[in-house]
């Protein structure tokens, strides 16, 4: 019975010491009993009980001493925060237990698994910055008080580590130039596999890769790459896709994604991924990376102090921003904790102004999504506190929603920081706020939070129902596991759910899981593209073109019943598949598209569909159209205009890599400075960044003369620039180097050198 108390105080969570006492009170017990009975032990069994007595009160102070927090929990004061009535804010973990975080994800135990950045900008000269002092680390509510009392270092040593995400049993994680995966075991660390070796190259920390987001279509995507991954067969695929957002990325209930960059607080798609960007001679411009609202106002509750505070009309006459300048981390909110009005809101991080936004999100007539400020004049949250610096979002398990608060004074990264910001820091002090960092929980009080159930420990049964959770999080982690077990005993449940859904979104997650473990057949597929609801049709086209069939004639009857909806967004979506399906030919494939142009003349988002699906095929389509659309699509010079320009960017690609240099040339140096300075947002090949820089590839400012481009670059931009003969806008001004203390003529001489040599086209 001794034996039996003692090892109920002995799991794994307890410490060594504690452990090795109660082995010892195993062997003094087994003593005892072996000689109690013995006439010439009587008095060393009277020593022995004291003894027994001593080691079990011992024990006893030893346990509940290993049964202590990691830390003492600090109280974290709630006053500065103004927050939406009906809510309440909450802090999960903090400074000393937390420093500089800048990215979590929740394992199915409902734990924090947070990166930790303590080496971006330790002072404001940025020295130290290269110093491998970056984590990952584990964070747990041991005592269920809803505060954050175990931490637990996973990784250590790294070396601007800046983004996660646990997936197929591991942990995906970014170290920059690198994109590692890791195997866990037992919270511990295991083989480890290079993913992309090139996944966030470039010296600037601003505007390398981030996010990490699974989405619905099994595939992972990030902020600031034109990248996607995924896991098949053991082996890593890295696919093309298009140049999403800046820092933080996330999805709406069916997919669709959502980024920003530091001036536009919300960009988008308008189409799911992998539908659009198929066409490397057709950028699209008008259906991907939009801009979703036009207001880009904050509403600060003190001064507000920014890089280019100085510049007239940054700050109003109170001396608050007026518009965002570093917005990131957005989220859709799709917990099911909140209340119904609040399902697929947008919220957005100003950690320029202490803030967190609100937006309400729908679509137009044309089926777009835009996206509207809920407040007027104020912010769902905002804090007075200067250094509080949300900077992520996310939504947990328990369906809150949690952010993620960088705590530091200092955010602007050298780079671009002006002589103005450095000498404001200094003087208020925020140089000294370091080495300090929170977690903040956000739920609503009226609604029960509730307990977080570990689906790992579910069966096949436990993990289907949990398709239709009300919260995403659960819906994308079942949808995970699903895959990862590859071990589906009944298929016919997956496909019932889409034939016959009881909401949408478990028939979207159940689709792409069965597209992923190559379950799909043609009753299903057939079954979806009849489905009443939009989405569930958009998602079966998406899918389409990796789906074969011998039905043919079939599924020609399908599309021209689509057809026969008159709904714009389902012509898009068909325009933008019907080039790469293969088990139709090319005459009746093209005669639809044709059939749909008709209905859309002129129309920029038709045109762009139709050629996202025929990369390689726009000659003959072109020719097709000539013999038998000529005159209903004779006044369609949009589209003809397009067409010629896809053929001849075919013909002669533009070169997507700058040339290279000897190491004592002056635009090696100016190499070097570009990737430091400005292939952030003018990308490494010159190609531009939609929406924030515009191309220099074909620029007449870089084609012009060398005193002009330097002026540019010395002085900033903030008017259209002429670029292959369009004018091209962006929202935020380039910046003047001229503000930069760092910077001298013979570093505007090496850049100019440089970008004049590495992207002026050859005549």
């Amino acid at each position: 019975m001794l034996k039996q108390l003692l090892l109920c105080f002995a799991p794994n969570r307890f410490s060594r010491i504690s452990g090795q006492v109660v082995q010892m009170l195993f062997a003094l017990s087994h003593w005892l009993l072996a000689n109690s009975k013995q006439p010439t032990a009587k008095s060393n069994f009277s020593n022995a009980k004291n003894l027994l007595a001593q080691g079990i009160i011992t024990s006893v102070y030893l346990i509940l001493c290993s049964c202590r927090k990691d830390i003492v929990e600090p109280i974290i004061p709630l006053s500065e925060f103004q927050l939406e009535k009906g809510f309440q804010i909450s802090c999960v973990a903090s400074e000393p237990f937390l420093d500089t975080p800048v990215a979590i994800d929740f394992d199915t135990k409902g734990r924090i698994w947070a990166v930790e950045m303590p080496a971006y900008m330790p002072n404001v000269d940025g020295i130290g910055e290269d110093d491998p002092i970056g984590k990952i680390v584990i964070l747990e509510d041991r005592d269920g008080d809803g505060i954050m009392d175990s931490r637990k270092i996973f990784l250590d040593n790294l070396l601007m580590v800046r983004a996660l995400a646990l997936v197929y049993g591991g942990l995906l994680y970014a170290e920059p130039p690198n994109l590692w995966f890791v195997e866990i075991t037992n919270d511990q660390p295991g083989s480890r596999t290079l993913v992309d070796s090139t996944y966030a190259p470039g010296f600037n920390p601003e505007y390398q890769a981030n996010g990490l987001l699974y989405n619905l279509d099994n595939w992972i995507y990030s902020a600031a790459s034109d990248k996607r991954y995924q896991l098949q067969n053991g082996q890593w695929k890295v696919e093309k896709t298009f140049y999403r957002g800046q820092w933080g990325i996330a999805h709406d209930a069916s997919g669709k994604l959502v980024f920003n960059n530091n001036a536009l607080q919300l960009l988008g798609d308008y189409f799911l991924p992998g539908l659009m960007e198929n066409n490397p001679a057709n950028l699209p411009s008008q259906s991907l990376a939009q801009v979703l609202t036009s207001d880009q106002r904050v509403y600060p509750v003190h001064e507000t102090l920014v890089n280019r505070g100085y510049q007239p009309g940054v700050l109003d006459s109170l001396g608050k921003l007026k518009e965002f300048t570093a917005a990131c981390g957005p989220a859709i909110y799709l917990g099911g904790q909140f209340p119904a009005e609040f399902a697929g809101n947008a919220f957005v991080c100003a950690p320029e102004a202490n803030l967190v936004k609100r937006n309400l999100m729908a679509e137009d007539k044309q089926g777009r999504v835009v996206a509207s400020q809920a407040y007027p004049d104020k912010e769902f949250l905002a804090s007075t506190d200067g250094a509080f610096r949300p900077v992520n979002l996310k939504t947990g398990p328990d369906g809150c929603l949690y952010i993620v608060d960088m705590r530091r004074g200092i955010i602007q990264h050298k780079a671009y920081m002006s002589l103005y910001l450095k000498n404001v820091v200094k003087d208020k002090g925020l140089d000294t706020v370091m080495s300090k960092g929170r977690i903040y929980r956000v739920c609503y009080e009226k609604n029960k939070v509730e307990k977080i159930p570990d689906i790992s420990q579910y069966d096949e049964t436990g993990l289907v129902n949990m398709l239709s959770h009300k919260n995403s999080w659960f819906r994308i982690k079942a949808q995970q596991l699903l895959i990862e077990r590859n071990k589906l005993k009944d298929y016919g449940r997956l496909k019932e759910i889409i034939l016959s859904p009881s909401n949408n979104y478990s028939a979207f997650h159940a689709l792409w899981a069965l597209k992923s473990l190559k379950k799909l057949d043609d009753e299903i597929i057939i079954g979806a593209l009849n489905a009443k609801d939009i989405e569930l049709v958009e998602h079966t086209l998406t899918i389409l073109p990796q789906y074969n069939t011998a039905n043919e004639h079939k599924f020609t009857n399908l599309f021209y019943d689509l057809a026969n909806r008159k709904n714009r967004q389902l012509d898009m979506y068909m325009l933008a598949v019907l080039g790469r399906i293969s088990f139709m030919e090319e005459g009746d494939r093209f005669l639809l598209m044709g059939s749909l142009l008709v209905q859309y003349p002129n129309d920029s988002m038709a045109c762009e569909a139709a050629l996202a699906g025929l990369a390689g095929k726009e000659i003959n389509f072109q020719r097709f159209l000539d013999n038998v659309f000529k005159e209903q699509l004779a006044k369609d010079k949009l589209l003809h205009r397009m067409l010629e320009k896809a053929i001849n960017q075919t013909a002669k690609p533009i070169p997507a890599s700058p040339r290279l240099f000897e190491h004592n040339d002056m635009r090696t140096v100016g190499l070097h400075l570009y990737g430091q300075y400005c292939a952030a947002c003018h990308r490494p090949g010159g190609e531009g960044t939609p929406n924030l820089a515009p191309p220099l590839v074909g620029s007449k400012v870089v084609n012009g003369p060398k005193d002009q481009l330097a002026a540019v670059i010395w002085n900033g931009k903030s008017a259209p620039v002429q670029v292959g003969g369009n004018l091209v806008s962006f929202k935020e001004p380039m910046q003047a180097f001229r503000d930069n203390p760092e910077w001298d003529e013979k570093m505007l001489e090496a850049v100019v050198a440089y970008i004049k040599n590495a992207f002026v086209e050859p005549e």
